[in-house]
């Protein structure tokens, strides 16, 4: 079950059965039940190339819960996108750990990296699964991302932090980590960018 507007879009899409999806482990039956009928569960480190893009599960910081009964029954993780053309690294819904230091050994280095920069809110417990605007940089610079987009904030208020904080404290952030303002980005509901943007 989920009361999320995600939950809603993704099972009102149209053609479910052309679309071909992959999951963190654990989580396809809940796909499949909402009429999912490719979908592939990836655990950490499991590489799946598709049309010459490499698709690699990685680790990340945070639980899963989708009922009362099922904490940590399913995976979290974060990815890794590669093609003879670029290389993007998603880090996911996570907080900040030591684990992207070794990400960035392993699979790095990237041109783009997804942050997650929102949902930090006022206490710990926000904190132990999500990331503040300046451990996003942190993660980007830990896992060689040479360009970074914030994600993950101004969308849905889940934590109470003003709605656009995350945007300035994730570009005020950037300099500490040699970040230039033409290498950061936070995108506007609905705004696109390429790579030569």
């Amino acid at each position: 079950t989920c009361a999320l507007p995600i939950c809603a879009t993704l099972k009102a899409l149209p053609h479910k059965d052309q679309i071909r999806v992959l999951v963190p482990e654990g989580l396809g039956a809940l796909l499949q039940g909402w009429g999912f009928t490719q979908t592939t569960e990836m655990p950490w480190h499991l590489s799946i190339t598709i049309n010459d893009v490499t698709i690699t599960s990685l680790p990340a910081i945070h639980h899963s819960r989708r009922t009362p009964f099922d904490y940590n029954h399913a995976h979290w993780c974060s990815f890794a996108i590669a093609s003879d053309a670029m290389r993007i690294y998603h880090a996911g819904d996570t907080a900040f750990g030591p684990v992207f230091e070794q990400i960035g050994r392993d699979y790095g280095p990237f041109d783009y990296g997804l942050v997650p920069v929102g949902g930090y809110g006022k206490n710990d417990a926000h904190r132990a699964v999500h990331a503040t605007p300046e451990d996003a940089i942190t993660i980007g610079a830990a896992t060689q991302c040479t360009r970074l987009i914030g994600m993950h904030w101004g969308a849905l208020s889940i934590t109470g932090e003003p709605s656009l904080e995350p945007r300035t404290r994730f570009h005020a952030a950037a300099s500490s980590h040699g970040y230039t303002a033409e290498q950061i980005h936070t995108l506007d509901l609905g705004q696109t960018i390429t790579s030569r943007s």
